[in-house]
């Protein structure tokens, strides 16, 4: 089983990726971890190492060449934006895939408390790194929401069930 999940910063995406992993006892990775690993091994912050990935394409390839090696192994919630998108675009179907949601300053409250951060700073932070983020990845976005709506065509009533399941086939 390969679940993705995805949604921007302060959406809850590590508390679900970690809720459902728990709950059905699969591997919990995450795309914004290894990332800030990453930084941590070249002596950087988060905000300078996401303006350096962008003029370094290497970095988000060897993130996504370390998410599609674990994801092919199953049994997995792999939490990222552009997870699905990233696993598709590598032959890997996830079983699942889930977009979460939340109002911006929801996600800047979010942020902030868990970045022990006031409210003012936490914004300016979330707005930088998703001006970054977009600067560089606006078209593998693009692609990823496509994707979603490609997927979500294919979801199906269940003929095998008088429930109302519904089933992604």
């Amino acid at each position: 089983m390969i679940i993705t999940i995805g949604g921007l910063p302060g959406t809850g995406t590590t508390t679900m990726s970690k809720l459902i992993s728990e709950r059905y006892n699969l591997k919990h990775v995450c795309a914004g971890f290894i990332f800030r690993d990453m930084a941590k091994e070249m002596n950087m912050e988060l905000q300078e190492f996401s303006k350096y990935a962008e003029e370094n394409p290497e970095i988000d390839k060897e993130i996504d060449r370390k998410q599609v090696e674990m994801a092919k192994e199953g049994n997995i919630v792999l939490e990222g934006r552009l997870a699905a998108w990233m696993l598709k675009n590598n032959n890997v179907n996830p079983t699942l895939s889930i977009w979460l949601r939340a109002p911006p300053m929801v996600r800047c409250e979010r942020i902030s408390e868990r970045e022990n951060e006031d409210l003012d700073t936490a914004l300016t932070k979330m707005i930088n790194r998703e001006n970054s983020e977009k600067s560089y990845a606006v078209m593998r976005l693009i692609a990823f929401i496509v994707y979603l709506d490609f997927m979500f065509t294919y979801i199906t009533r269940s003929s095998s069930c008088d429930y109302g399941r519904y089933d992604v086939k």
